[in-house]
């Protein structure tokens, strides 16, 4: 019997990184504010928009000694591909749910220990990790194994809060958040990274 390679990939994740089951005392123990949670759909939401930049950039410049048409015809359909996906993303969870601050052009500048603690993601993602790196893909934070459940002003939400674990301390520079999530046992997983600054 063959085992899609999707479902392997999200079963090492389910292992290594979330255990999506939590009890009464983890609902309790998640406190979210403004300023200490990123919801993982803007970060994803963010990256796109990044790269969708950068398509247009390259189409937009036939001057460049480096332009392909074939290229560029890729980078077309890669665009539609992404306005669709755009489209589909939930940017908040509930009314009244904190709002994501509006990141940086350029980077998000977080510093995420003493901020941004805790990783909300949708409860329906079938797998989850995420790590913050540098340059020799050391890992500086990961995310904890076990995805908490939490509420919001009394009510209970369709979403998990992962806190990251410290792996390195006293780093201070530039970074890369890398998200890996598996939403289905029939999609392949999706990765992206974003260039972040621990201060």
């Amino acid at each position: 019997m063959k085992i899609k390679p999707t479902l392997i990939i999200a079963i090492c994740l389910l292992i290594t990184a979330c255990s999506c089951d939590s009890d009464d005392e983890n609902i309790k123990s998640v406190v979210l504010t403004e300023t200490n949670y990123f919801y993982e759909s803007d970060a994803y939401l963010y990256a796109l928009n990044v790269e969708k930049q950068g398509l247009i950039d390259y189409n937009n410049n036939p001057n460049n000694p480096d332009y392909d048409q074939g290229v560029a015809e890729n980078n077309q359909i890669r665009i539609g591909e992404i306005n669709g996906i755009i489209e589909s993303i939930t940017t908040g969870i509930i009314i009244n749910f904190p709002p994501l601050p509006p990141p940086p052009p350029i980077c998000f500048c977080w510093d995420i220990w003493s901020e941004f603690k805790y990783l909300v993601i949708d409860d329906d993602i079938l797998a989850f990790e995420a790590t913050v790196t540098i340059d020799n893909q050391e890992i500086i934070y990961q995310t904890n194994s076990i995805g908490q459940r939490f509420n919001i002003n009394g009510y209970d939400v369709d979403a998990k809060a992962f806190s990251f674990q410290i792996e390195q301390d006293g780093y201070n520079g530039p970074a890369l958040l890398n998200i890996t999530k598996v939403l289905n046992e029939e999609d392949d997983p999706i990765s992206y990274s974003i260039p972040i600054f621990i201060e």
